[in-house]
C-alpha cells in the first residue's frame, strides 16, 4: 500500500496571551488560512507528541506524518454538540 504524500511545514509558535511560555514548533498540514484548528497528537509509531495545525475548511480527518519517525497516521476531530436550552 502506498502512503499518502504529506508535506509538513514547521513554524515556531508562541501564544500571545501567555508570557511565560517559550516558542514551540507547530507542523502545518496542507494549506492553512486564517481559520485553523491546532491539536497536540501522539504518534502511533514512536509515541512522541507534536503540535499540528490544519485548516478548518478541510474535513474532520487529520492525516498527518510524524516529523520524527515519519509514520503516517489519521485522527478524527470530533466536536461536541451544544445542548439546546428549553424556552419553557
Amino acid at each position: 500500500m502506498n502512503k499518502p504524500d504529506i508535506t509538513l511545514n514547521k513554524i515556531m509558535y508562541k501564544p500571545d496571551h501567555k508570557e511565560d511560555v517559550e516558542e514551540y514548533p507547530v507542523y502545518l498540514i496542507g494549506e492553512v488560512d486564517t481559520s485553523w484548528s491546532q491539536m497536540y497528537i501522539y504518534c502511533t509509531g514512536c509515541s512522541r507528541g507534536h503540535h499540528y495545525r490544519k485548516s478548518m475548511d478541510d474535513n474532520l480527518w487529520w492525516i498527518y506524518k510524524c516529523p520524527h519517525c515519519e509514520t503516517v497516521s489519521a485522527h478524527f476531530e470530533e466536536f461536541e454538540e451544544e445542548e439546546e436550552e428549553d424556552d419553557e
